[in-house]
């Protein structure tokens, strides 16, 4: 004899749970002897009784009672297992974002559940998109990389970061020019244009210290924090008066204002990244 299959275990079920035949086959879309032989089958394969027929009704063996536990629990199984390979077998998408904009980038992409973030601290997030490791990035003021497109979406002040125990840290609002002998962290790789903008300079044209080089986000902060170093960061992610580990943000005036970007390969067709894009620049 044949191991039952699900399809009998889930006919067993509506019929324990219907205690009727005529019921569970209208509940099951079949007509009701092959309920009643399918039910047979299961008994057969099973080798005890699992129903007591009565003339208006069934009852549930001791087996019966057993079985129907299992039955049910074997079904929400498979049903899981079977959403998660349609899951695996569905492609997702891969967005890069810096550490920084993690609160930002969930309540931006909060729209697709499916995207996958990964983390990239680097500069190299445009790299990571033309060598196709990332499907799109959330770009923190960069400017004109070849082969990538991108789309503003949002526009911010920035802060200046000092060491508490700075001279200007009493100060809740703090002057461009009263910051100009301060040297400045540089990151790796940076374009004149995007050296400028870090620095504050890109409106101004103001002179400017270069400072420690950094490489990751982390690097900055721990630059200033053992200075002597000054960095100007979006205002989401230190808002004017935070208080950081040895460190303060401050509100700074004249400061060109922090814009993020979204960015994919150019040219991309694909669809899963087209209808990204159409939600998240189209809420």
């Amino acid at each position: 004899m044949a191991d039952p299959d699900l399809r009998q275990l889930r006919y067993f079920a509506a019929v324990a749970e219907e205690r009727n035949l005529t019921r569970a086959a209208e509940r099951l879309l079949i007509t009701q002897p092959a309920l009643s032989r399918a039910i047979q089958a299961l008994e057969r394969a099973v080798g005890v009784d699992l129903l007591i027929r009565r003339p208006r009704s069934l009852e549930l063996t001791p087996a019966g009672h057993s079985l129907l536990q299992s039955a049910r629990d074997l079904d929400l199984r498979m049903d899981a297992a079977i959403q998660n390979a349609r899951a695996a077998g569905q492609p997702r998408l891969k967005v890069s974002v810096h550490l920084c904009d993690v609160a930002l980038a969930a309540e931006l992409c909060a729209f697709d559940p499916t995207v996958e973030f990964i983390s990239d601290d680097t500069r190299e997030q445009a790299d990571e998109l033309r060598a196709s490791r990332h499907d799109v990035a959330l770009l923190r003021d960069q400017f004109d990389e070849p082969g990538v497109s991108q789309h503003l979406l949002l526009s911010e002040p920035r802060v200046v970061i000092l060491p508490s125990d700075h001279a200007l840290a009493s100060k809740e609002t703090i002057a461009l020019d009263d910051l100009t002998d301060e040297p400045i962290t540089t990151w790796a790789r940076m374009s004149a244009a995007e050296a400028a903008h870090w620095a504050a300079a890109d409106e101004t044209g103001r002179d400017w210290r270069v400072g420690p080089a950094v490489t990751t986000p982390g690097d900055v902060l721990a630059a200033v924090r053992l200075g002597p170093a000054i960095a100007f960061y979006p205002a989401s992610v230190a808002p004017p008066g935070t208080t950081l580990p040895g460190l303060i943000s401050r509100a700074v005036e004249g400061v060109s204002p922090s814009r993020l970007w979204v960015g994919w390969r150019t040219g991309d067709r694909s669809s899963i990244v087209g209808a990204f894009l159409k939600n998240l620049t189209n809420p």
